[in-house]
């Protein structure tokens, strides 16, 4: 199926298409400008470039199953020169910030020809070499590497925080066993990173996640109050058998979201092994 034939109307295209791929592709600051104040822009995008700077962006999004000389061409081009002379603002920002380059978006097909009359016209105004077209075709494969480029990174994440949470079970099976806790720390930390920030937006892994960490929060204060006074078998008689308790409950859970990681990272289907 084209791109073109996936989305009803240009809203559906611009909100379910264009804004998620810009994100992905990680672009700072993704506003929508879409509207009667739009002046040429339907989205505004920035990125900060190699001296230290601010670029920004205008995409114009088209849903048109193909775009050639005509009508569309002029309204298009009057769109791109207003994109490049209204300044925008941004909303952490009350400077005026002017766009470096607009992208045209359509899910169809854009024609060489309707490519060549713009270009012709902007490049008399020294816009030229900085308008570039984006027909289906090339959004559809830009999509593909940007999810590929997410999913490597988002894959890389889990298998990280998977690596902690075999590390903590291992650690709580010590615990369990002996009732006691060894000299090393859980590698809580782990957990702590992933939550910071989550690449999986699965709700239910983030609650289970936050659950985990308060209770090895619980085995930590335990670890602590015996270890305080290591030669106090008193001490040792009193809290150890609360320790193994708390230490089973928590390894079943940290057992059952491992088993849900194993789950996401089988879904992205790795091009090597684990």
């Amino acid at each position: 199926m084209l791109l073109y034939e996936q989305f009803k109307d240009e809203a559906e295209f611009r909100e379910n298409f264009v804004k998620p791929l810009l994100n992905r592709l990680g672009y700072y600051g993704v506003s929508e400008q879409h509207g009667t104040q739009e002046f040429g822009k339907d989205f505004v995008f920035s990125e900060l470039h190699r001296l230290g700077g601010m670029r920004h962006y205008a995409a114009q999004v088209k849903h048109e199953k193909k775009i050639k000389q005509g009508k569309s061409v002029d309204d298009l081009l009057s769109q791109v020169r207003q994109a490049f002379a209204k300044p925008f603002k941004r909303s952490d920002s009350p400077r005026e910030c002017h766009v470096s380059a607009v992208y045209v978006f359509n899910s169809g097909e854009i024609t060489e020809g309707a490519k060549e009359y713009l270009l012709s016209g902007l490049g008399r105004e020294h816009y030229g070499d900085n308008v570039h077209f984006l027909d289906g075709e090339r959004l559809e494969a830009l999509n593909e590497w940007a999810t590929l480029q997410s999913d490597a990174n988002a894959r890389a994440r889990l298998l990280g925080l998977r690596s902690a949470l075999r590390f903590i079970i291992a650690t709580l099976d010590e615990y369990q066993l002996e009732g006691k806790p060894g000299f090393q720390p859980m590698f809580i930390q782990g957990i702590e990173l992933y939550l910071s920030e989550p690449v999986n937006c699965d709700d239910q892994l983030l609650v289970s996640l936050f659950k985990l960490w308060q209770q090895l929060q619980g085995v930590e204060v335990m670890r602590a109050i015996l270890f305080k006074h290591p030669g106090d078998t008193i001490r040792l008689e009193k809290y150890a058998p609360n320790l193994k308790h708390f230490a089973q409950d928590t390894r079943t859970l940290a057992i059952e979201i491992c088993q849900k990681i194993d789950a996401a990272i089988e879904k992205m289907k790795p091009l090597g092994g684990s």
